[in-house]
């Protein structure tokens, strides 16, 4: 298990802060935290990656803001270069279907939508746990 260098709550953001290709802020986190995560619940899990998401990508701060669309490619782009079937290549996906999720809530798009996405990212989390 990789050990956190920091006692800061905030530390395990320091390589996600570097200035570094979003590919690699999310690899170098992933690799600092290793399974440090795996028994972490599913729920914390999602709050954990919502706020990944908002540190590594930043789309919030785009002008003008990209589209839902853009998100996912830019997201899509980095889970296609990971290994699949790791670690990293899970996180990624997590973090796709966590962005889904949340935007189709912004829009008010019907629960059942919702509600069938997630599955799959229940299964993609208990596939980052097991890796």
């Amino acid at each position: 298990m990789s050990q956190i260098r920091s006692d800061s709550p905030t530390s395990i953001f320091e390589n996600i802060n570097r200035d570094d290709s979003t590919f690699n802020k999310i690899k170098n986190f992933v690799e600092t935290v290793e399974d440090s995560l795996d028994g972490v619940s599913n729920e914390s899990l999602v709050e954990f990656l919502k706020t990944c998401t908002y540190h590594i990508y930043k789309f919030q701060d785009q002008c003008p803001k990209p589209s839902l669309a853009i998100c996912m490619e830019t997201i899509i782009a980095d889970q296609n270069k990971a290994e699949t079937d790791t670690k990293l290549y899970y996180f990624i996906e997590s973090m796709l279907f966590v962005m889904l999720i949340r935007s189709l809530g912004c829009v008010d798009a019907s629960q059942n939508h919702i509600d069938g996405i997630k599955p799959k990212l229940d299964l993609c989390l208990e596939k980052f746990k097991n890796c």
